[in-house]
């Protein structure tokens, strides 16, 4: 059975990637969520999958099958004046 998590660059981004990846070698789905909190705009969101990536790649050898990014677009539909 395939294994699935989530992060972000969030408080908690790191030590649970940590324990999905390193001890599960879980696929991640990568949130565009960082430390200032939702990437709003098209060019925050591409940066902040960027960090994500390089990260990922670099600080816990994940492979890039292992990242499935998600862009946080539904708040676009909800509505609200801020969207």
């Amino acid at each position: 059975m395939a294994k699935l998590g989530f992060i972000g660059l969030g408080v908690m981004g790191e030590p649970i990637c940590r324990n999905l990846v390193r001890k599960s070698g879980a696929r991640v789905i990568a949130l565009t969520i960082d430390e200032q909190g939702m990437a709003r705009t098209a060019e925050r969101k591409l940066e902040v999958a960027r960090r994500i990536h390089d990260l990922a790649r670099e600080d816990y050898g994940l492979t890039p099958d292992q990242l499935i990014f998600d862009a946080l677009t539904f708040t676009l539909a909800t509505g609200e004046a801020e969207w």
